[in-house]
């Protein structure tokens, strides 16, 4: 998933990578990947066999708008 960055450069967020990542995972508990890719910031959200798609639904109501909140703020 592509996540809004404001204007931060590649070098920003390429530091905002493993804070952020950590951050989601101590705050939302989700393992997540964060990646700068290209000048874009990229969420990825993997998961196994036993995770339902309902979890993953509910993973993006709940956490996603937080998420980007806390890229805005």
């Amino acid at each position: 998933m592509k996540l809004p960055h404001g204007n931060r450069t590649p070098q920003e967020l390429d530091a905002l990578c493993p804070v952020f990542r950590d951050r989601i995972l101590n705050e939302l508990h989700a393992k997540v990947a964060v990646t700068q890719f290209d000048g874009e910031l990229y969420l990825r959200l993997t998961a196994h066999s036993y995770v339902t798609a309902d979890a993953i639904d509910r993973f993006a109501e709940q956490s996603i708008p937080t998420i980007v909140g806390w890229l805005r703020g």
